[in-house]
């Protein structure tokens, strides 16, 4: 069962934080002769919550059959018991939806009930249980913009001076008691479709805050975009963390700092109000250029006209969902990236706390905030495996 769980743990960390990498095959087959039940629910901000529901295959089966015929019941912490909030219901292919009259929480605010408790009843009639907190942010995330000593540069489109600005890197600011995983957010054109990727490796000006489980054994001591290192001298030389920096706790009096070679288009601090405002006026000369037959590269521009800027995302997790990702994590560092990691271990099993069955049930808010090197526009293709 060890493999199917993990295969489903790394299914649902890629879909959770938009991790993207290439994967070596896994043997997806389990050990054992009875079907596993295996569910994935995270909770999150809105009305509407998503559920997963699947047996894990038999040996030498490659089929992990939906289960779409169940009794799947959220419930909420209610005085002295806890109460039904609602019933999922199925939407096909072990998927699952619950469509709530009043959200359940939201980013900046706790739920009304501090604890939650899934109930899942299966058609051969094992029940599931699973209980878990809902995460916050206690204090709305923060930036600040700061001015690198350097002369004003020019933004330059298409040949000509589009306007004039000093450069401006970023800093961020929030508070949480919840675990909170910061990553940095890019944006890839392939074949003229943007999707946005995590990048690789970065790095923090706190990394006394950070926890180091995930450290790649390098310092950020390069970048192709040089003002992604010399406008960020707290980040310079400071360890790189692989994807995902975690900080067990955040306080709001702790301004942080993240860089590293990061690529695709960056975005421009608070001279934004000239950035933003520019594409819906460079939109109607690309039509007019069309109209009258005038050549115009969109390569150049279409990342402007589309608003592609890169972001740092910050996801506060409850501790059950904290624990899964961390297994999941290391399990990647250890079996995928093939490298020495100090502090990796080779988990015998990925955290559940699913009782009757495997997978996760945890809660998990996000904010994106934009990020700046200090260089207005698109630096060059980001190519991933």
């Amino acid at each position: 069962m060890r493999r199917t769980t993990i295969f489903f743990a790394l299914l649902f960390l890629l879909a959770g934080l938009l991790a993207v990498a290439c994967y070596e095959p896994v043997d997806l087959r389990s050990s054992e002769d009875v079907d596993i039940p295996w569910v994935h629910c995270i909770l999150k901000p809105g009305f509407t919550q998503h559920l997963s529901l699947r047996y894990l295959s038999r040996p030498g089966e490659d089929n992990y059959r939906g289960i779409n015929d169940a009794s799947v019941v959220l419930s909420a912490w209610s005085r002295e018991q806890y109460e039904p909030v609602g019933a999922f219901e199925n939407t096909g292919d072990g998927e699952w939806t619950l469509q709530l009259e009043s959200a359940l929480f939201d980013v900046y605010s706790a739920a009304s009930s501090p604890s939650y408790q899934l109930q899942i009843i299966l058609p051969r009639g094992d029940t599931l249980t699973a209980h878990t907190t809902i995460a916050r942010i206690k204090k709305h995330v923060s930036t600040h913009f700061v001015q690198c000593p350097t002369e004003e540069r020019a933004f330059v489109l298409h040949g000509k001076e589009v306007f004039r600005y000093i450069p401006e890197i970023t800093y961020y600011s929030l508070a949480s008691d919840y675990p909170v995983w910061a990553c940095k957010e890019g944006w890839s054109e392939k074949a003229g479709n943007w999707s946005v990727f995590v990048e690789d490796e970065l790095a923090t000006n706190h990394e006394e805050l950070a926890d180091s489980f995930n450290l790649t054994g390098a310092l950020f001591n390069q970048s192709k975009v040089k003002a992604a290192l010399s406008f960020y001298p707290d980040v310079a030389e400071k360890p790189l963390h692989y994807r995902y920096i975690r900080f067990p706790r955040v306080s709001s009096l702790d301004t942080l700092a993240f860089s590293g070679d990061f690529t695709g288009p960056h975005f421009a601090g608070t001279y934004s109000g000239k950035l933003l405002s520019y594409p819906q006026n460079h939109s109607l000369e690309v039509m007019l250029d069309t109209i009258s037959g005038q050549p115009h590269d969109l390569a150049e521009c279409d990342w402007l006209i589309k608003e592609r800027f890169g972001r740092m995302r910050f996801t506060a997790v409850s501790e059950e969902y904290d624990r899964y990702l961390l297994d999941v994590m290391q399990y990647e560092m250890l079996h995928v990236i093939g490298t020495d990691i100090v502090g990796v271990y080779d988990n015998t099993n990925i955290y559940t706390n699913i009782q009757g069955g495997t997978g996760i049930f945890g809660s998990a808010v996000e904010t994106t905030q934009k990020w700046s090197c200090g260089v207005v526009g698109y630096v060059y293709e980001h190519s991933p495996e």
